[in-house]
């Protein structure tokens, strides 16, 4: 499940994906990127905060 988009309603409706988890806590943006013609949905986690994340998703077996 990918729930990704920003609202005003997190409290009632926590994020449940490992996407929408991280954006929640400002640890990775999900941004437009255009190469050629047209604009690529990414996400972008600090490369300083990459290795941690790895590890700590790892342990918890969201990552392989």
């Amino acid at each position: 499940r990918f729930d990704d988009e920003i609202g005003l309603w997190w409290n009632e409706h926590p994020q449940v994906s490992t996407v929408g988890m991280l954006r929640s806590h400002g640890l990775l943006y999900v941004g437009k990127k255009p190469f050629g013609d047209r604009l690529y949905k990414v996400a972008l986690v600090p490369q300083e905060l990459r290795e941690t994340l790895t590890e700590a998703l790892r342990k918890k077996a969201i990552i392989r």
